[in-house]
């Protein structure tokens, strides 16, 4: 009895890991696919860190590739959208000064300061794609960040096309993001997919009971 269930923890294992890589493999494929020839706003999501070291690099990164795509005419209005640091840090701000200084005009640039989770952040984001009537954004990030928030902006029903680019390319310093990002990805599933269904299931439940409830005191009566 023992030795199965042994067998069984080992073989779940080995699943989960089987899974977990495929997850990955998924996320890096999908996010190193470029789509969408033409837009009419791009989303340059912050990195939620302190403004200098790596995090400011790699936002600086998705920053560089807004400027180069825009100055391709690819799209016309740049949305950057960071998280609100303690004390004088602001971090959309700090994307719309650099934007400026490499000589986008601020009439192209608008800001999203709030943070919060992915789903939070991306409601913001089609609140913003509604307001101006864009039709079609593209997602500019690192490429293992791509599908998520591509499904997060989705399920916010914006009514706009989704359209990506990619920043950066598959490389062994990547490996820490992208196992951070199987890791969100699936809690992103999981609190806005099935905790849906759940939410779903209880107020099912619930308008049963009254149902019965009420059925009851009729008969009481």
């Amino acid at each position: 009895m023992i030795d199965r269930v042994i067998q069984f923890i080992y073989r779940a294992v080995w699943i989960a890991i089987l899974i977990f890589a495929l997850t990955a493999a998924v996320l890096v494929c999908d996010g190193l696919r470029d789509s969408g020839e033409h837009a009419d706003l791009a989303i340059v999501p912050g990195h939620a860190e302190m403004e200098s070291g790596d995090a400011w690099s790699n936002v600086q990164a998705r920053l560089d590739k807004a400027i180069e795509l825009y100055q391709a005419n690819k799209f016309s209005t740049i949305l950057v959208s960071g998280a609100e640091k303690a004390g004088d840090y602001y971090e959309a701000g700090s994307m719309v000064q650099y934007l400026e200084g490499k000589g986008i005009p601020s009439s192209a640039i608008m800001g999203d300061e709030g943070g919060g989770d992915t789903q939070e952040m991306t409601g913001r984001w089609a609140g913003k794609i509604k307001e101006r009537n864009f039709t079609s954004v593209m997602i500019v990030t690192n490429y293992y960040q791509v599908t998520r928030l591509k499904m997060s902006l989705w399920q916010q029903h914006s009514g706009a096309s989704i359209a990506q680019a990619h920043v950066g390319g598959l490389q062994a310093p990547d490996t820490y993001d992208i196992l951070r990002e199987d890791v969100e990805f699936y809690r992103f599933l999981g609190k806005h997919y099935l905790g849906s269904s759940w939410r779903h299931l209880k107020s099912k439940a619930s308008k049963i009971k009254h149902a019965v409830d009420g059925w009851f005191d009729s008969l009481v009566k």
